[in-house]
């Protein structure tokens, strides 16, 4: 597997695993739609959502999964949850807090342990966003 290096690394990683969790939850409610994005600034270098709507609008948001990056100052606080679409979180995911190294070879290490955390939870919020879509 090719090291994690840098931000567009981290998303083509993150991205494949929300496409397989929205795959198996659009299998079980094939009139969900799913939207799959990313977006960065200055305090979230990194944020992926996948948002999931039961009437395929994407205004009409009904849940949403976010893999977010937060940085603070030398810190970068890495976290993951499932949410109602008003923000009510029904699922938390892994933490991790890194310190921003000199080299995003160095982050893309760090980074590693909680992307396989991340893998497995995603598998195991299905089971909730089809609760909470049905």
């Amino acid at each position: 597997m090719k090291d994690l290096s840098t931000w567009d690394d981290v998303w083509v990683r993150v991205k494949l695993n929300l496409e397989d969790m929205a795959g198996a939850v659009t299998k079980t409610l094939p009139i969900v739609a799913c939207q799959i994005s990313r977006t960065k600034s200055d305090a979230f270098p990194f944020n992926a959502t996948a948002s999931f709507s039961r009437t395929g609008a994407p205004a009409d948001e009904d849940a949403v999964v976010t893999v977010s990056g937060h940085a603070c100052g030398e810190t970068l606080h890495m976290s993951a949850d499932v949410a109602r679409g008003g923000g009510f979180v029904l699922l938390d995911g892994p933490i991790v807090e890194v310190t921003v190294r000199s080299t995003n070879e160095d982050l893309g290490r760090d980074l590693e342990p909680w992307l396989a955390d991340i893998q497995t939870f995603l598998q195991e919020a299905v089971g909730c966003l089809v609760r909470e879509l049905q």
